[in-house]
């Protein structure tokens, strides 16, 4: 089995995410603030959404095509922007929610078409297959090959 394709996933998700993320603060003006902000800003889920939507599309699937974006009021009456059920944004206005759900889906559309995320849809794809070998490989040595005990990695997969 070849180590590469799964070995430089991960990294290629993590510099996919860094360089959304850096694009997505230069453009708004506004630091990645976090997950669980309560004032007006950008909520981690925004790159994040824009990654996973970019490379589901590279690879020809797109899990979030029925994702809407919505306006839900916080308790301390600003807008929070979701995209699907992911808060991406918290507004202090209905034109900056405007601003900010344009803004999510321009980048998304731009980043669907980038060499990063059809890159890592290819690594993807190539992880599965690399599954796919490495339970084929185990359930052929489970049943031809038996030891006392249970090694957890050679149950049958439940989920």
């Amino acid at each position: 089995m070849e180590a590469d394709g799964g070995a430089i996933h991960l990294p290629a998700c993590y510099r996919l995410l860094d360089a959304v993320t850096g694009e997505v603060e230069a453009v708004l003006g506004a630091k990645v603030a976090g997950d669980h902000i309560e004032e007006p800003g950008i909520m981690t889920a925004f790159p994040l959404t824009i990654c996973f939507d970019a490379v589901e599309r590279a690879k020809g699937t797109s899990l979030t095509s029925g994702f809407e974006y919505r306006v839900e009021t916080t308790m301390r009456r600003f807008s929070q922007l979701k995209f699907g059920a992911y808060g991406i944004a918290i507004a202090g206005s209905a034109t900056e929610c405007d601003h900010y759900q344009a803004e999510h889906l321009d980048f998304r559309n731009k980043w669907a078409r980038s060499k990063q995320a059809k890159d890592i849809a290819v690594l993807s794809s190539r992880v599965g297959e690399l599954e796919a070998q490495l339970r084929g490989e185990l359930q052929r040595f489970r049943l031809s090959s038996p030891v006392p005990g249970q090694f957890r990695l050679c149950l049958p997969h439940t989920s």
